[in-house]
């Protein structure tokens, strides 16, 4: 047994090493050259489209992505409460705000990183820690994948075969969100994390809400971009949204999904697979990633300061 666990070990070491590192360090280069290709070449059009975008609803879509980062350090909150833990709300959303730059450093794992090494450092423990990022990473793909198919369902506009494909991952997303806890308790009765219930939804909840604004915040943008925002599909634009971030973010290879998210976000808004509409798509990018420069540059600035740890480092 000892043999056979290090042999997996090594096979496990061998593709983080080989395989997944270096696929995340060449793809986002490369992701970044062909979406910058994208813009060149429809550069007329896109600067068309941005002159002509509603301002106002620009600055409506930016408040909402800055209200997000209001909601994680919540959902943070409820999923550290669940594992046993505690750090208080001003804490977490010191921890999250000063990382936020973090997020687009090569490789894009350091934001979540660089928390969890903070939270560690105001007492929360090893084994918490690890729980929390496996947690965050479970909840915050399963209630996109949830809601978003649950939205694109309801738009009912998608042609047929994606119409089931929406139709399964929703049920598989909502039934994981039902009943992991208790197939885990019971069919791993050793586990360490044992929420109840009302922790388990409050979770859920917490994350719901955040992809709830950070899809009406992408619903906003796409009204800013177009001539007629009542010919917006509200339903089944957020949907389109929420589902491309999720398989963007199951794409491993991809760091934040770059790449991947505008391609599935066009594909299942049934646009045609212009430069155009990719690098309209890519936009909202920006917007995310200005939001986030400015939060993160305010902490920084302002000093915003959290609460000294109450437990030592375990």
């Amino acid at each position: 047994m000892k043999l056979q666990q290090l042999i997996a070990e090594k096979k496990i070491e061998w593709f983080r090493r080989y395989v997944w590192l270096p696929s995340k360090w060449v793809f986002t280069p490369v992701a970044l050259i062909c979406i910058s290709y994208v813009v060149y070449l429809s550069w007329h059009d896109i600067a068309a489209l941005w002159r002509g975008a509603n301002k106002g609803f620009l600055a409506i879509a930016a408040l909402l992505l800055a209200a997000v980062h209001c909601l994680l350090p919540c959902a943070a909150f409820a999923i550290l409460r669940s594992i046993g833990e505690r750090i208080d709300y001003r804490g977490l959303l010191e921890i999250h705000l000063r990382r936020l730059p973090a997020r687009y450093l090569p490789g894009g794992i350091w934001h979540t990183v660089g928390r969890a090494v903070d939270m560690h450092t105001r007492g929360v423990s090893s084994s918490s820690v690890g729980w929390f990022v496996a947690l965050e990473n479970a909840l915050s793909v399963t209630t996109a994948f949830a809601l978003g198919g649950i939205l694109l369902v309801s738009a009912g506009v998608l042609a047929k075969s994606v119409l089931w494909v929406s139709i399964a991952v929703a049920i598989a997303a909502v039934g994981f969100l039902a009943f992991a806890p208790y197939l885990a308790r019971k069919f791993l009765p050793s586990i360490a994390y044992k929420p109840t219930t009302t922790q388990w939804i409050g979770c859920c909840v917490c994350f719901g809400l955040v992809w709830l604004v950070q899809s009406a915040a992408f619903v906003i943008y796409s009204m800013a971009m177009l001539i007629d925002p009542a010919a917006i599909r509200v339903a089944h634009t957020a949907g389109v949204y929420l589902f491309s971030w999720a398989i963007g973010f199951l794409a491993f290879f991809a760091p934040q999904g770059i790449g991947v998210f505008e391609t599935v976000a066009v594909f299942l808004s049934e646009l045609p697979l212009l430069p155009a509409a990719i690098a309209t798509i890519a936009g909202f990018r920006l917007c995310v990633l200005v939001v986030d420069l400015c939060l993160g540059a305010s902490v920084h600035f302002l000093g915003l300061r959290g609460v000294k740890p109450t437990m030592g480092v375990r």
